[in-house]
């Protein structure tokens, strides 16, 4: 059962920490004591508050040091008390109504709570001062009455404004309380009052200590009990609350420490102690659990952390509470104690809150986790969010408490009725000195105090009570520290953002425990429980024993991390969800299909299950037809599909010059010359240079020649002096190397123009090699450089200007270090190491390269998909984006873009290994090493991720390991994985991504009995783009390819033959609706895809044989044509980056599915299969032989 916080007593610190500038012994009131040691900590807002710990209060005692007091920031609160004291003083029911002044009053130092008087000390001074009286009138007046020593302390602010009066108690208390008076008796003339009618409030705990004898008694009766008795005085509590809630800019930094010092307990203590739990199912108390929050003060690497971050000194931090809660009892206040109970391991949830002081100012936090949440928790839990969302938007300046919880309320009236009686009876309240006063909290009542800049809240929202459908009771809780900044126009500032509250972050899946029986599963913890047992009393002081323990709990932690990254993929799937069952009979559905073929079996699944899957197809085939239908009746007048045409400039449209004053003038007579201006080349013809521009020109050669006796190109005909011979090869017609068609070809159609002629080549001879050599050397950089500039225009024009970008400037950075890029920003040079840093609107990477600093800005507005792949198998780990347009990286166009960091070696020394056993300890310890390198690298990768989904709201996909299948994307075989979006490659360059959500249908080719592997070709919506293959997949992997597109509803047909998928295109492009009347994709690929099981089964080994190499030759021939096409298209390509770019995959994986492959093959024939076909080969040498011996007989007759 849960309570809400309605009534709840004020919390109290575990640990009271009270800073007194000096302590006086009760036994000599009067007396000057030094003040105490103090050390004073630079702080980020102000470098004069002072810094003091318990033992140098203590050590204080015999020696005097310098109290600092920040005298601006006094001034700042004496302006903020004046000025609102002044505006309540003629307000009906405030407690400053009517009051001309108020007194603090402090007695004897206790080590009791804390009260008000005190609170006001720190608030106002930073220090507390016993036996001290300050007195306040509404003229702006401060009178302080103290012992001579702590006056001198106080003497700091004397100066900082006026009206400061400080009056030593060794002048006597009648002169004193005389002054004090006066002071009184003329601020209540101010309110046209006479002396006697002045009204003066105070604390209620100033009633105590006019019994307590000591300076507290003497001030009672000398001052206030004339005000008391004679019904003068009232008590300003709620005054002096309201007064302290709004914070100066030193304090609000002291809370912004407070709430990191927060967040870091809930995220390294508490929530990674409750997730090793969890992974281990370990038994662990809420009691345990919440205590381990106080051990961040005792980690020296949280501490350090905590110092760069905030300069915090961890002995100012104060625990105020910690709390865990579990099972079907929750108490959702702050004030509830952890309870004994363990922590549950069964579905439902778990309630994290835990508040902090820093420097006597406060900071708060609850979260919730969900354990194999239901969909009706996990809608609840999202609910709150946006309830708390909510909440944190109605803080603006004005707005009272009670209409903050009213729309509160009244909004979950509207979204979720259901749950309006289970909501909270407050939504937060104001955060100080004190965690809360009953004077400033979010509820219904309170219609008085409003909101203000300066205010820091703990917004708290929350449903209790709640019960699942099972009837298993569970509640939800969300607290954020809340700061509204001064500056005008400013939105609430969430102080404890640090600590994620995305659903996707604090929902867990944990495993099925019914998956195993329960006699089983308890005969497998007695076992477990003698094991250890064993190993306890037999191993304890063995080292190779405990080695051996050691690598099985890296191994362990290796696998929780593993665990937890598959959790937060599943929960973080959105689009294109994969369901369970899927991912859970992945890999043995692949096994078991393996084990089939061994056997000789056909490869299928269960026929029930064959049937509702071709049913599916057929309806999403029929779903198909019909968009097809409505999406070509769209197409204006018919006018197809055909693909957009590529400007090109026409060669009419190429001058060298423009007129004769363009032409060179120092070209020499009868010489080759190239003009850089005009990026043409002039050619001596008849003894005048005709120019003929670069653009045109094919290629150009150059080659020595031994000359003839003939002397056509030597001077002497007699002697065979050598020659040099120039090639320039011209565009032409025709040319195989511009096969363009129409506007798109920048050469003129010859076709019914017998008469034109162009020049395709033209030679030069030369005995002056020198000239020629150069005027070669001059036309191939030049062409080089007119190819680059075109391509660079054509690049300009395609890459789409970004946003710029705006800079972080908040002060927490989010940033990744030591990260590669791919493409390399910088071509010729290897592993240049950068940082990523997100901002506020997109991503920088920066880069030295060569003295330089290099920046490729990436905007969330143009991520189309952003990808996180951890290493598992793998030697990097990843994050890649493919974007929505292309960007520029370097000189690069690119639509994807990649960092990474390597997590292990790529060579490894053989010989080395020679001499290894294999319990050899240094290998041992390498593992480890590497197993340490890559869980630390996933961490903070996801670390980084999960900060930057929080301020951009960027979704990161994981890939689902499940569903991996090997194929040939590019030009080698790769592991291909689904994302949630994509299908991607991404540990080899240039990656292959490919966008679920562009597919149209996908097509299972070369699917025929005693294949062993087949090919998916994926058809675009989009048919001027060309189709995407994936070639040489293992048969094994069908099936579940079918039951994957199945779960995303993506069309697919299975077929024995490969097609011609651009013809396919190309009439579809041309005439669309003829297309949908014919029937569509059904016209040529629903023949052969009922059902992946059919198939010849007569056929002979010697066919199954042909069939496959025929597919791999044809494979290869088409290989090598892309090579073939792609060898002009790459040379963009800079040369130095296969280095870069080389895989950094482990490929023993890839040899090993070759090798059983391979095994499988054999294993498929029997022995009387593989002797016959042994006879055939033989029969065959024989015949080839007996052809070879005949061939030579009749060339010796010859």
């Amino acid at each position: 059962m849960a309570s809400s916080e309605e009534g709840a007593p004020p919390i109290e610190a575990k640990m009271e920490m009270k800073r007194e500038p000096d302590a006086e012994p009760p036994s000599v009131p009067a007396a000057s004591l030094a003040a105490p040691e103090e050390k004073v900590v630079p702080n980020g807002a102000s470098p004069t508050v002072p810094v003091k710990t318990q033992e140098a209060k203590e050590e204080g005692r015999g020696g005097a040091r310098t109290v600092a007091i920040d005298g601006g920031d006094v001034k700042e609160k004496l302006d903020r008390l004046f000025s609102y004291w002044d505006s309540c003083y003629g307000v009906e029911g405030d407690s400053w109504h009517g009051v001309d002044a108020f007194v603090i009053l402090v007695g004897k130092a206790s080590e009791e709570e804390e009260g008000k008087a005190e609170q006001m000390q720190m608030w106002l001074t930073g220090f507390q001062f016993p036996e001290t009286l300050f007195v306040f009138t509404r003229t702006g007046e401060w009178w302080v009455l103290t012992s001579p020593k702590k006056l001198e302390h106080l003497r700091q602010v004397e100066s900082c404004r006026e009206g400061i009066f400080l009056l030593s108690r060794a002048d006597g208390l009648p002169e004193a309380m005389e002054k004090i008076h006066q002071a009184i008796g003329r601020a209540a003339a101010a309110a046209g009052k006479n002396a006697d009618e002045a009204s003066i409030g105070c604390l209620q705990q100033s009633a105590s200590l006019s019994q307590g004898g000591g300076f507290g008694q003497q001030v009672s009766d000398s001052l206030l009990r004339k005000f008391t008795e004679s019904n003068r005085s009232k008590f300003v509590d709620d005054g002096i609350v309201a007064t302290m809630a709004v914070h100066t800019r030193v304090e609000i930094e002291n809370i912004r420490s407070a709430s990191v010092v927060c967040v870091a307990m809930v995220k390294t203590q508490i929530v990674n102690r409750i997730e090793t739990v969890l992974d281990n199912e370990q038994q662990e108390s809420h009691a345990a659990i919440a205590d381990l929050a106080e051990k961040l003060l005792k980690d020296g690497k949280q501490i350090e952390k905590l110092r760069e971050k905030r300069n915090i000194d961890p002995s100012e931090v104060d625990l105020l509470y910690s709390n865990v809660q579990s099972g079907d009892v929750f108490d959702l206040r702050a004030s509830a104690q952890p309870t004994n109970a363990n922590l549950s391991q069964s579905e439902g949830s778990i309630i994290v809150s835990l508040g902090v002081k820093y420097k006597e100012l406060c900071a708060a936090v609850a979260r919730t986790l969900l354990l194999n949440g239901t969909k009706e928790q996990k809608e609840v839990y999202s609910f709150t969010f946006e309830l708390l969302n909510y909440v944190i938007s109605l803080l603006k300046p004005g707005a009272s408490f009670s209409s903050i919880y009213a729309d509160a309320r009244a909004f979950v009236e509207e979204k979720k009725p259901a749950l309006a009686d289970h909501l909270l009876k407050m939504v937060g309240h104001c955060m100080g000195l004190e965690y809360r006063s009953n004077s400033l909290v979010l509820n219904a009542k309170n219609s008085k105090s409003v909101v203000e800049r300066g205010m820091v809240f703990n917004i708290s929202v929350g449903f209790s009570h709640l019960t699942t459908a099972k009837g298993k009771n569970y509640a939800i809780w969300l607290a954020d520290t809340v700061l509204l900044p001064k500056e005008e126009g400013a939105a609430p500032v969430v102080l404890t953002d640090g600590t994620s509250k995305v659903l996707r972050h604090v929902s867990y899946e944990l495993e099925d425990a019914e998956e195993e029986p329960a006699e089983k599963k308890d005969k497998a913890s007695a076992d477990d429980k003698k094991r250890a047992k064993e190993e306890t009393t037999k191993g304890a002081d063995d080292p190779e024993r405990q080695k051996k323990k050691s690598v099985a709990t890296k191994q362990k932690d290796s696998s929780r991390v593993k665990e937890k990254e598959k959790e937060t993929r599943k929960a973080a799937t959105t689009g294109g969800a994969i369901s369970a069952t899927i991912l859970n009979n992945a890999e043995s559905v692949i096994l078991k299909d393996r084990l089939r073929r061994r056997t000789g079996s056909q490869a299928a699944t269960a026929q029930q299950e064959a049937e509702e899957r071709d049913e599916r197809q057929r309806q999403l085939r029929k779903k198909k037809s019909e968009q097809l239908r409505l999406r070509f009746e769209e197409e204006k007048d018919g006018g197809g599909l055909e693909r957009k045409k590529k400007e090109g400039k026409k060669m009419e449209d190429i001058k060298c010059f423009s007129g004769p004053e363009g032409f060179p003038r120092d070209v020499k007579a009868n010489k080759l010359y190239v003009d850089f201006k005009s990026e043409s080349l002039l050619v001596p013809i008849h003894g005048s240079h005709l120019p003929f521009h670069l653009s045109t020109v094919k290629n150009v050669t150059c080659s020595e020649a031994q000359g003839d006796s003939s002397g056509s190109s030597s001077v002497s005909g007699k002697n065979k002096a050598p020659f040099y011979v120039l090639r320039i090869n011209f565009q032409v017609p025709g040319s195989q190397t511009l096969t363009l068609k129409g506007e798109e070809n920048p050469l003129p159609d010859l076709s019914g123009k017998p008469d034109t002629v162009f020049i395709k080549e033209l030679m030069f001879k030369s005995e002056d090699g020198r000239h020629l050599q150069t005027i070669f050397r001059t036309i191939k950089e030049q062409l080089k450089r007119v190819k680059q500039k075109a391509l660079e225009d054509d690049v300009a024009g395609e890459v789409t200007e970004q946003d710029k970008l705006i800079l972080n400037r908040s002060g927490r950075r989010v940033l990744l270090k030591d990260l590669m890029i791919r493409p390399n920003i910088a071509p010729g040079m290897r592993k240049l190491i950068g940082a990523l840093e997100a901002h506020t609107n997109g991503l920088r990477f920066t880069v030295n390269t060569r003295g330089q600093i290099d920046q490729v800005d990436i905007t969330y507005s143009n991520i189309k998909h952003a990808m996180f792949q951890p290493c598992e198998r793998e030697l990097i780990v990843l994050i890649h984006f493919h974007l929505k347009s292309a960007i520029m990286v370097g000189k690069k166009r690119t639509q994807d873009v990649q960092f990474y960091t390597e997590a292990g070696t790529q060579t490894d020394d053989l010989d080395n290994r020679r001499n290894r056993s294999f319990h050899d300890p240094d290998e041992t310890q390498d593992e480890m090493r590497e197993r340490e390198l890559k869980r630390r690298l996933n961490n903070e990768f996801k670390r980084f991720v999960q900060q930057v989904e929080d301020i951009a709201k960027v979704e990161f996909d994981l890939p689902y390991r499940e569903l991996r299948f090997t194929g040939v994307p590019m030009k080698s075989n790769v592991e291909i994985l689904p994302t949630a979006n994509c299908l991607v490659h991404l540990i080899e360059w240039p990656p292959f991504v490919l966008p679920l959500e562009d597919i149209e249908l996908v097509s299972f080719e070369r699917v025929a009995h005693g294949l062993r592997n087949f090919d998916v070709i994926f058809v675009f919506q989009d048919y001027t783009k060309p189709v995407k293959r994936i070639d040489l997949v293992p048969i094994e992997f069908l099936d579940n390819l079918k039951r994957w597109l199945n779960e995303l509803e993506i069309v697919w047909y299975e077929g024995k033959q490969n097609l011609n998928w651009n013809a396919i295109l190309k009439q579809i492009r041309e005439d669309p609706h003829g297309f949908v009347e014919a029937g569509g994709f059904e016209m040529f690929l629903g023949d052969d895809s009922v059902s992946g099981e059919e198939g010849d089964t007569d056929e002979d080994d010697d066919d199954e044989e042909y069939a496959e190499s025929g597919s791999e030759s044809e494979y290869n021939e088409r290989s090598g044509e892309e090579e073939e096409d792609g060898e002009e298209g790459s040379s963009e390509e800079d040369s130095s980056d296969s280095d870069d770019d080389e895989s950094l995959a482990d490929e023993s994986d890839e040899d090993e599915e070759y090798n059983d492959v391979s095994s499988d093959e054999e294993e498929g024939l029997s022995w009387d299969e593989l002797e016959e076909r042994a006879k055939k080969e033989d029969r065959k040498r024989r015949t080839d032989d007996s052809d070879d011996n005949e061939d030579r007989r009749k060339k010796k007759r010859k």
